[in-house]
């Protein structure tokens, strides 16, 4: 089967380049008809529409060929947004509800956002928890000081020593690494790689929509440069919760943390746009 562009991946990257491309020969493949997402404390899933359910088993780049475990398809752009594996991770997140005094630190710093936000959990459950990090330092002194005193204020303690690390994403079983692009995200003239199986950190799914919304504009026709900013709320379950904005870990100078309870609310909303759109990111785009 030929097309003008296959997606493969229904994560948030592979969604919004797929909802966003304007061809009309354009198919979108995965081996989940869901999309997983992350909800304060575990995760979720949103069923999807319109996707081939097959298992990618090959890809071959001299012949523009994606093969799969039913059938085979040419295309003329290809976007690859297969994602990492988390299955280590989520195990250990839901190995931490059965612990009850234990201090956490992550393998990679820039998974600290989902860290943090399983500490607030844990602590709403009544775990003594400590915390062993730099407290999202890459983000900006602003932010990380902003962080440190809403976590003693709500008794997250800072730790000497750890017991555990989450454990980081790995590459996808398709490929031997995480695959690096260009700063287009192009792998060659017609492929591009997206989000979480990028090399390239952190592994956020905000920033993963705008990757796909970003190549979809270049397959549009549209060529322009790509602007990361990193964006997470995360929750405190005292009726509060906290924004996070910035670009400093790309020399950017974006760097603001808001608090209060019109942030839980939005991050309530952002769960709710979310699956009502199937993962689109929409007007949040210029948000």
């Amino acid at each position: 089967m030929n097309f003008d562009v296959v997606v493969l991946g229904s994560g948030y990257s592979g969604l919004n380049a797929f909802y966003n491309i304007k061809s009309k020969s354009k198919v979108l493949i995965s081996n989940k008809k869901y999309l997983n997402y992350y909800k304060s404390h575990g995760y979720k899933r949103i069923e999807l529409k319109n996707i081939l359910n097959e298992n990618v088993i090959d890809i071959k780049f001299e012949e523009n060929l994606v093969k799969t475990d039913k059938n085979e398809y040419n295309y003329k752009n290809l976007v690859i947004a297969l994602g990492c594996s988390r299955t280590d991770q989520i195990r250990f997140l839901e190995y931490l509800e059965n612990q009850d005094n234990i201090s956490l630190a992550s393998e990679n710093d820039f998974d600290d956002y989902i860290l943090i936000q399983e500490l607030f959990y844990l602590k709403y459950l009544g775990k003594n928890v400590k915390y062993h990090g730099n407290y999202m330092n890459f983000l900006g002194n602003r932010i990380s000081s902003a962080i440190k005193s809403i976590m003693d204020r709500n008794g997250i303690e800072f730790s000497e020593r750890y017991d555990f690390k989450i454990p980081k994403c790995m590459p996808n079983p398709l490929f031997k690494d995480f695959l690096r692009t260009d700063s287009k995200f192009r792998l060659n003239n017609n492929v591009y790689a997206i989000g979480d199986v990028i090399d390239s950190w952190p592994k956020l799914g905000e920033l993963s929509m705008r990757h796909g919304r970003y190549v979809a504009d270049l397959i549009n026709g549209l060529n322009y440069e790509f602007k990361p900013v990193f964006i997470n709320i995360i929750d405190t379950y005292n009726g509060s919760a906290f924004r996070i904005k910035s670009t400093r870990p790309w020399n950017g100078n974006t760097e603001r943390i808001s608090k209060g309870i019109y942030v839980h609310y939005m991050k309530e909303f952002l769960h709710y746009y979310y699956k009502i759109r199937r993962g689109k990111m929409g007007f949040l785009t210029y948000i």
